[in-house]
């Protein structure tokens, strides 16, 4: 998976990773989050997938506007400034949202849950296949 594809991806990979795999060893139990926690941290996942979707969109048709431009024998030198000024702005918006659901991921779980997250994170990252085949196997069979 490539870095713009996991970027994202982010906020549902954290849902996913809340959401993912109900089995936890003893040490994971006081990490775990409380039904509240999961519901506040489902919100600020939603609401900033809803706001990177809007963005990405924005951005995209910015960058196809950019390209088109160039696609022209004659380049409008104001346009095309003004056209990488919206996308700068675009992706300093994407990369201030992200920042902002981090900041409030860490008011919703503390540093243990914050630990464990970000540990799941890492794993399905590296080794998306072995978590799907681990919850495949925790879910019981009809």
């Amino acid at each position: 998976m490539n870095r713009i594809r996991v970027w994202k991806a982010l906020p549902v990979l954290v849902l996913i990773t809340i959401l993912a795999g109900r089995i936890l060893t003893a040490s994971e139990t006081a990490a775990a989050l409380t039904k509240e926690q999961i519901s506040d941290v489902g919100r600020l996942v939603r609401s900033t997938q809803d706001k990177v979707t809007l963005l990405q969109a924005r951005l995209g048709e910015r960058q196809r506007e950019l390209g088109a431009a160039y696609s022209q024998y004659k380049i409008d030198a104001a346009n095309s400034r003004r056209l990488q000024g919206d996308i700068i702005d675009l992706q300093r918006q994407l990369l201030d949202c992200h920042h902002q659901m981090h900041v409030e991921l860490r008011k919703i779980v503390d540093e243990k849950q914050f630990e464990r997250l970000r540990r799941r994170l890492e794993q399905m990252m590296t080794s998306p296949s072995k978590l799907h085949k681990t919850n495949e196997s925790s879910v019981p069979k009809p």
